[in-house]
């Protein structure tokens, strides 16, 4: 059932590399929270939210690591390991002062050793996170992973305890309980006991008992910094977490943890359902829940993709609405996961067109925005597939496929368009490019 999924609220792709993989997952509901929490902890701060990503890998074990000063990676272990949203929160504010202390540039060695080995296939991966191969919308890239399995950084102890008194000042100033930051040091010390459940955080973040001490005499300076949780979050964070255990556990240990009685047990036996049988189980289930709460849009969004591996496009049009209707803000997936729907009916070419373009508008570089763009054209305006063809390979960093297309799109495309002047810059781009791999050959 899994492989035959051609869309989800989870946008997935592969990309072959050797043995070593990650599977990095996008999802609307998961971006949105953590980008509230983002915005949260650098209130008052000289860090603008808006440039630091944070990017999921779909892996049970708990980690997070961050790799230059704008992206984070979080491992959806963490998040599900998680008792609330507090502990996951100390742990962004741990990366975050990670980034803002400059502690992934600690030695030459380490960056050229990035460099060579890491970066490259990281940002292939990032940057083609949405290719017309992705099998479901759960998106998954394959990074190379050889960085990683021995630790992107090893930090000192020095540096650990600097970014645990950042998190805590991040925490307390924003009136934000920091305690989350010692109950998950306490899941750590259980981790590392467990042979088990050892997890790959000890091995970049080591563990000690000085460390801890020092956590926790950083909190009395803020008067112990005991702030009531916030019962949204904690809402938002329990559904996430139930989603998540839904998409990534197997279905005998989703019905072990959950069953129909809470909205969370709804939530992850329709996902798991979903996404391991087909049955009418999952669309009966949320129902259910847009009954408990007609305002989520996440449930929408769920129940559109459901009705659209089903083949009922019009349901998925109509619930995709909905979704986009109570999303508070704009997400570049909602946006090209409704034109996607749109794009299965002719008549309605126009308006998916207008979506996917409102997609690449908050995101240019999501690149199934640009595969889907491109099969809209195809169908009526050549020029411009091409051109959104050459911008996907672009992205992707094909440079000899993304300069095939741009010269076929010039050659017809409308002068003195925006995708004209967009098209001699990528040829522009290209034909450096091309020269100075040259002189570098000589």
């Amino acid at each position: 059932m899994f492989k035959n999924i051609l869309y989800s609220i989870f946008i997935l792709l592969l990309i072959s590399q050797k043995s070593f993989s990650l599977e990095l997952i996008r999802d609307t509901e998961l971006e949105s929270f953590t980008k509230d929490i983002l915005y949260k902890l650098t209130v008052g701060t000289d860090i603008d939210p808006k440039e630091v990503k944070i990017h999921f890998i779909n892996n049970r074990d708990i980690n997070a690591f961050v790799i230059n000063s704008k992206d984070m990676f979080i491992n959806t272990g963490l998040i599900t390991a998680s008792d609330n949203y507090l502990e996951l929160v100390s742990v962004i504010a741990h990366e975050l002062s990670h980034m803002t202390g400059f502690h992934v540039s600690r030695t030459k060695s380490e960056i050229a050793r990035l460099s060579k080995k890491a970066l490259p296939v990281y940002m292939l991966g990032i940057f083609g996170a949405l290719t017309g191969s992705a099998d479901t919308a759960i998106a998954s890239m394959m990074v190379g992973t050889a960085s990683v399995e021995g630790g992107y950084l090893s930090y000192s102890r020095t540096q650990e305890s600097s970014a645990d008194q950042g998190a805590i000042r991040l925490m307390c100033q924003n009136s934000i309980n920091a305690r989350g930051l010692i109950s998950f040091f306490e899941k750590l010390e259980k981790a590392e006991n467990s042979l088990i459940n050892f997890s790959p955080y000890n091995q970049t973040h080591p563990m000690t008992k000085e460390r801890y001490e020092f956590a926790k005499n950083s909190l009395a300076k803020y008067n112990g910094c005991n702030y009531e949780k916030d019962p949204i979050l904690e809402k938002r964070f329990n559904l996430l977490k139930a989603k998540l255990i839904g998409y990534t556990y197997p279905p005998r240990e989703v019905k072990a943890l959950y069953d129909v009685t809470s909205i969370e047990g709804r939530y992850a036996l329709s996902v798991s359902s979903h996404y391991n049988e087909f049955s009418d189980k999952p669309i009966v289930l949320m129902e259910q829940l847009i009954n408990d709460d007609a305002n989520n849009p996440f449930f929408y969004e769920l129940l559109a993709e459901i009705l659209f591996t089903r083949k009922d496009f019009n349901g998925a049009i109509d619930k995709q609405k909905l979704s986009l209707k109570y999303f508070q803000g704009e997400s570049d997936l909602l946006y090209m996961l409704m034109g996607n729907y749109l794009k299965h009916d002719k008549k309605l070419r126009d308006e998916a067109i207008k979506y996917i373009k409102s997609s690449l508008r908050i995101n240019n570089s999501n690149t199934y925005s640009w595969f889907l763009l491109a099969d809209l054209y195809s169908e009526y305006d050549l020029p411009k597939a091409h051109y959104a063809t050459a911008e996907r390979y672009f992205l992707l960093g094909d440079y000899p496929m993304s300069y095939k297309f741009t010269v076929k799109s010039l050659k017809e495309i409308e002068k003195n368009t925006p995708e004209w002047y967009r098209a001699n810059d990528l040829l522009n781009i290209m034909t450096r490019k091309k020269e100075e791999e040259k002189e570098s050959e000589n």
